[in-house]
């Protein structure tokens, strides 16, 4: 009963955070690259400016597990499903330059991930956020089966930053 309270309270904080937060499963995106390093691959960036399909062909490869309410509120979706097929859609300019960063950060084993992007979160308005990327940690190293990406709405910042 102390778990299954635990668990609720963990959900009602995820659920009600004010900034989007998602889940993600990159671990196809990992296999993918695991694929590309046997096969001689040794500059992973090299091979994507000269391969540009396999970033589209991977990205289709991520599954989105979760996201809160205030994920679904910015993406204006109604459901993960939705949410997790807009990403494949919005995968043009500072979005595919994330998921380029993405890719190399899982292809260096590394665990987290800060990136500013701006995308269109519908026709003519359009957000700059911070994305802090994460795998979760575990003692054999990163579990990309479980990224977080969480992002903080800095388009206001950065427009007084321009002014």
């Amino acid at each position: 009963q102390e778990l299954a309270a635990a668990q609720a309270r963990q959900r009602e904080l995820y659920d009600s955070a004010p900034v989007p937060i998602t889940e993600n499963d990159y671990s196809r995106v990992q296999a993918r690259l695991e694929k590309l390093r046997r096969a001689g691959v040794t500059d992973l960036r090299a091979h994507l400016a000269s391969h540009p399909d396999e970033v589209t062909s991977a990205c289709r490869e991520v599954r989105v597990a979760d996201a809160n309410r205030a994920a679904l509120a910015a993406g204006a979706c109604a459901t993960v499903e939705e949410l997790a097929e807009r990403r494949f859609s919005m995968l043009n300019g500072d979005m595919r330059r994330q998921f380029i960063e993405e890719m190399v950060a899982i292809w260096e084993r590394r665990d987290t991930l800060r990136i500013e992007r701006s995308y269109e979160v519908a026709p003519g308005r359009v957000l700059t956020a911070l994305v802090n990327w994460s795998a979760r940690r575990t003692a054999r190293g990163p579990d990309f089966s479980q990224v977080q990406l969480v992002y903080t709405d800095v388009t206001e910042i950065r427009a007084k930053e321009r002014e």
